[in-house]
């Protein structure tokens, strides 16, 4: 009966080794945030911001942690070698850790910091705690980075753009801008607030070299704090935007535009617009898609106004970098172990996390939520709904163990105490226990339903 009892979580697990095994066999591409724990644009108020470093030439060299620090801080371009002994994923790993082990527990890192491309990097250690960090429902432990995205040319916008007078090329990697390494979003900025005349001074990696450019900067439009995914149809999903591109277009993440200024909605169109209408107000015909299947909020179009902002630039369009992945019919077993058992460990943790009370319950989510996050990994990429797919079957592995009388966990527990009393269980007191187990999962499930709610319909009415 154990083993009956066991093979159902059991199916739950291998369903995910089989989900994670046919994603490493079969290969994907994926964004660079997601193959490499480097480290982007760095909070200035943050544990990772004043992180004393020591310089080691290798990981066994144990630093002296009570002497003056060799240099101070994480930088754009930073590598995270190793989490307390351990290799990580991306950056979304390192979220995990802070988030599952809780505020001001410190971890041992070392860090590699490239100085030149193909040069050696140079290695530090050091030992750092997450803070809380934000506010109200997204504050929490946080080490205060955020994922590398390198900036290299795509194209160039046009020929006379000061880009290509200074003699940039597509492929080009901005390493430095005035001697600071920089992330793609940090290149952008530093160009959008350049003053007018002003000359910048750019280290670009080139063929292995770094070669020195000077560009200066012209004002141009661009529409800022809004995401949007461009559809073949000439229509673009709203995915993301600032609270103040809210404030003033009217718009809301997955709401469907349909035309801006009467015209179906391309790269090369936008990228017109924001040409030809700096500092303007662009016409656009949205429809917003009904909310909780019309209860909430029913579909219907509506009229939003984009702000087009001068800013300044200089004429490249960046590529959105990506990282081919696949592994052999020997690699792709381990690969599958590795995903399976972080996806175990995590659930374990946030487990713990709820226990201890370092994990807020308002995070749980329902069967909205899974609709949510299947759907949008469904528009990023096949692979990215397996890999969902496999981390809920994860969940439900761990989900169905909990000793609770109604789920397996708890029939688990059942019969072993049979087996050590020798004897069933009183009937009267097995029916308790089950009506009991019946309640709280029904509660549970109206809890994280509940939760899911507030998520889809209260925040966005508030905003």
């Amino acid at each position: 009966r154990l083993l009956i009892l066991f093979m159902g979580p059991l199916m739950n697990l291998a369903l995910a080794f089989v989900l994670y095994f046919g994603i490493a066999l079969a290969g994907e591409t994926v964004p660079e945030w997601d193959a490499s724990p480097r480290v982007g644009e760095v909070d200035a108020d943050s544990p990772a911001a004043s992180a004393p470093l020591y310089r080691i030439h290798n990981e066994t060299d144990v630093p002296d942690y009570a002497a003056p620090p060799d240099a101070v801080g994480w930088e754009p371009g930073d590598l995270i070698a190793r989490v307390d002994g351990k290799s990580i994923r991306n950056i979304s790993e390192l979220a995990a850790i802070a988030v599952l082990h809780g505020a001001d527990t410190p971890h041992d890192f070392i860090i590699e910091r490239e100085t030149a491309p193909g040069q050696p990097p140079l290695r530090y250690a050091c030992r750092i705690a997450p803070r809380v960090m934000g506010e109200g429902r997204s504050a929490r432990p946080r080490f205060g980075v955020a994922p590398f995205e390198t900036p290299r040319v795509g194209e160039l916008a046009r020929p006379d753009a000061p880009a290509a007078m200074a003699g940039l090329q597509p492929g080009d990697v901005i390493w430095r801008v005035n001697g600071k390494r920089v992330t793609r979003s940090q290149f952008v900025k530093a160009m959008e607030e350049t003053p007018e005349g002003r000359t910048v001074s750019l280290d670009v990696a080139r063929n292995g070299e770094l070669i020195q450019l000077e560009v200066q900067p012209e004002t141009t439009g661009r529409i800022r704090g809004l995401s949007l995914a461009i559809q073949p149809d000439g229509t673009a999903e709203v995915l993301t935007l600032t609270a103040s591109m809210a404030a003033v277009s009217g718009l809301r993440p997955g709401d469907r535009l349909v035309s801006l200024e009467g015209q179906s909605i391309t790269e090369q169109r936008i990228r017109e617009l924001e040409q030809l209408r700096a500092g303007d107000m662009l016409a656009a015909e949205a429809v917003r898609p009904a909310r909780m299947f019309g209860l909430a909020a029913r579909s219907g179009y509506l009229q939003a106004r984009i702000p087009v902002d001068r800013v300044r630039a200089v004429g490249v369009v960046l590529d959105s970098v990506t990282v081919a992945r696949r592994f052999g019919l020997l690699g792709a077993a381990p690969e599958a172990l590795r995903n399976g058992w972080r996806d175990v460990a995590q659930t374990l943790l946030t487990l713990k996390g709820l226990v201890a009370r370092d994990v807020s319950p308002r995070d749980l989510g329902g069967p909205l939520m899974i609709y949510d996050v299947t759907s949008q990994a469904a528009r990023v990429g096949f692979s990215w709904l397996v890999r969902i797919t496999a981390l809920i079957s994860v969940n439900l592995f761990i989900f169905n163990l909990l000793p609770l009388p109604v789920l397996d966990g708890g029939q688990i527990v059942t019969n072993l105490v049979e087996g050590l009393r020798g004897k069933p269980l009183n009937t009267v007191i097995l029916e308790r226990v089950q009506q009991i187990g019946i309640v709280l999962v029904l509660l549970l499930m109206i809890y994280v339903t509940f939760n899911d709610i507030m998520r889809r319909i209260a925040e966005p009415l508030l905003q």
